[in-house]
């Protein structure tokens, strides 16, 4: 009997070392993220007046650093490349979790695809499995079905194995963030030199995400209840812009928003040099549609 308890007490403690072994493997893996602004955001470090969401055409199309000085607001972007709006949801109620609330938020829709069935955009599970030693976004892979309930308890359960990298320059990104988390382009591309501006986009409204639409409306009433100015963005693309697709999120989501739509007479959005491809702007794209988007705040206020 004393045998058996003897080995039962060392398989708990080898179990509780093995558990704990599996905690330090993933705070290592989230130190060495090269994009830790969620791990920023949840640490409350992230105070700004101004926050960006959005996909890549957020990360990429808005330049927060030159919005904040054209401004004079402290402004900082938290676009995902490849999210879709359910995840730039989650990432806001998790910023107003654990931080005041901005004065603005301007969300960058993709246009036509926001609200549609779009295998290209979707919850950035990949971002959030780097920090499941965090409870509460483990409690959020638990209700996504991405982790067991049983890994509120287990820290081994909560290990990812495609996160498992420990190389440091694997992690690094060939676009940058800049200091305010925006994602910068080149001013060149292999792709934007062969560009072909394209007159016609596929939309049907046959083919709405219920879920992304709820999205939609949770952001705004959040920035209701929080006294936000909540702007939907419009960026440039390298394609003609969807009226149809404009006209109908506008009528669905008119209420206590304001609308930013880049101004299409512009002939430096026709021109091929100011975008890295069809759906970005580069750098140079930024900064003139960043300076349009500063003016309308100015003239909104």
């Amino acid at each position: 009997m004393r045998r058996f308890l003897l080995h039962s007490i060392i398989l708990l403690i080898a179990f509780f070392v093995f558990d704990k072994a599996a905690y330090f493997i993933l705070s290592g893996c989230a130190k060495i993220q090269e994009d830790n602004r969620l791990e920023l955001l949840l640490n409350g470090e992230l105070q700004h007046d101004i926050i960006v969401l959005g996909s890549s055409r957020g990360a990429s199309n808005i330049d927060a650093f030159q919005l904040e000085k054209h401004l004079q607001k402290t402004t900082y972007n938290l676009s995902y490349r490849g999210s879709d709006v359910r995840f730039q949801e989650l990432i806001f109620r998790k910023y107003l979790e654990h931080h005041s609330a901005p004065e603005k938020v301007l969300l960058v829709v993709d246009n036509p695809y926001a609200i549609l069935k779009e295998s290209t955009l979707g919850m950035r599970y990949d971002r959030l499995y780097p920090l499941a030693h965090y409870n509460e976004v483990n409690s959020i892979l638990i209700e996504k079905n991405q982790h067991s309930w049983v890994s509120s308890f287990l820290y081994f359960l909560r290990v990812h194995p495609n996160q498992l990298v420990f190389n440091k320059e694997e992690q690094k990104s060939k676009f940058p963030f800049n200091a305010r988390g925006s994602q910068l382009l080149p001013d060149k591309s292999t792709s934007s030199n062969n560009l072909t501006f394209e007159t016609t986009v596929n939309y049907s409204n046959k083919n709405i995400d219920p879920a992304k639409v709820d999205s939609f409306k949770e952001i705004q009433i959040l920035c209701l209840k929080n006294d936000i100015q909540l702007y939907f963005v419009f960026s440039p693309d390298y394609y003609q812009f969807n009226e149809r697709f404009y006209n109908e999120f506008k009528t669905e989501f008119n209420s206590n928003a304001n609308f930013i739509k880049y101004s299409i007479q512009n002939t430096e959005y026709k021109n091929a040099s100011n975008f890295y491809d069809i759906s970005h702007l580069n750098h140079r794209g930024t900064r003139i549609f960043t300076q349009e988007v500063a003016e309308s705040l100015l003239k909104t206020n």
